[in-house]
């Protein structure tokens, strides 16, 4: 069994994305070599030279919650965004 208190880490605001990669094959790729335990930063696009036969990959689609409001300043026509970190 998974202990779920093993996944609870700090994650400063500053390293979580706000806009998605562009191009987005650009993003950023975390790899483990599960047999020497080597980990190495790569880009996704480089993804198909990293997979051997029978390798099994798994995709994780979900999606970010909209937690984005922009806004005009009443009076003073300044752009303003506000995002939200937790429910309201």
């Amino acid at each position: 069994m998974f202990d779920i208190n093993s996944y609870d880490y700090y994650l400063p605001e500053s390293m979580i994305a706000q806009e998605p990669a562009e191009p987005r094959d650009s993003s950023k790729l975390l790899v483990l070599d599960r047999f020497s335990g080597t980990i190495r930063h790569r880009v996704f696009h480089e993804i198909m030279s990293l997979l051997r036969e029978k390798d099994l990959l798994v995709i994780n689609d979900t999606r970010v919650a909209r937690a984005r409001l922009r806004g005009v300043k009443i009076g003073g026509g300044a752009s303003i965004e506000v995002f939200l970190l937790r429910p309201l």
